[in-house]
């Protein structure tokens, strides 16, 4: 369960109150009413079961089928209060943890669809010919500056045609300019410093059913299933499998 520990103790607590609260309003029907609520709540019993069985193992369609679930009890407890003179009291309540359990699906399913990424630390890749080199702690944070998209990490920093007198000039200037601020107008001296960015898990993703490749945030993109994704590095990487660009990157 890891990460959904929290998320599966508050929905269990959702889905307690929700049927001790409707299952008593079940039994005060009557008639097709009281056979329809009934069969109903059969159902509804089944389907949390499966869902929070489906969070408790990270299985995938867990927050879809729980997103489902609340929906259909709100428009149900609208019904049975329209049409049959549920209590304003119990109304009120079983539309809040109704709502409360569909806040909390939709959270957790955005969440899943998008996960977030963190650029990983620069500070362990050193030039060979340097033993003693210390990249300076602004130089690194310009860098990481520059890689703000949380989609792109750094994979490798290349030192080209480094020499002591740049290296001396670089940490000279950074140091000049803690101490003074007059020094903010000197030519800040150009690095050989490179590095280069890896979109992971891909920079574009296509479908194996597909001839078309898309940006990761395209509605159609969205629509591909996960064991039917192909990530693709580059346009060049997706012309060499035969794909073509779709109209989103146009």
């Amino acid at each position: 369960m890891g990460k959904n520990t929290g998320v599966f103790v508050a929905l269990n607590v959702v889905l307690l109150v929700f049927f001790l609260k409707f299952i008593p309003r079940v039994f005060e029907l009557n008639g097709k009413a009281f056979v329809g609520e009934f069969l109903l709540l059969g159902l509804f019993l089944a389907v949390a079961l499966i869902a929070m069985a489906g969070v408790y193992f990270d299985l995938d369609f867990s927050f879809p089928l729980l997103l489902v679930f609340f929906a259909v009890t709100l428009v149900n407890t609208l019904f049975l209060y329209f049409n049959f003179g549920f209590r304003l009291y119990n109304y009120v309540l079983l539309s809040f943890v109704g709502l409360l359990g569909f806040i909390i699906s939709l959270n957790k399913l955005d969440k899943q669809k998008y996960p977030k990424q963190e650029p990983r630390s620069i500070k362990h890749k050193l030039p060979k010919n340097f033993e003693s080199f210390k990249v300076p702690d602004p130089l690194l944070k310009e860098l990481q500056e520059k890689v703000s998209d949380p989609n792109i990490i750094f994979e490798d920093v290349e030192f080209e045609k480094a020499d002591q007198k740049e290296v001396a000039e670089l940490q000279k200037y950074h140091d000049d300019e803690k101490a003074s601020a007059e020094k903010s107008s000197k030519e800040k001296p150009k690095s050989s410093i490179k590095y280069s960015t890896a979109y992971s898990p891909g920079k574009f993703v296509a479908s194996k059913s597909s001839t078309s490749y898309h940006a990761p945030k395209c509605e159609w993109a969205e629509k591909i299933s996960k064991k039917n994704r192909v990530w693709l590095a580059s346009k060049e990487d997706a012309k060499k499998k035969g794909y073509k660009a779709h109209s989103c990157l146009k």
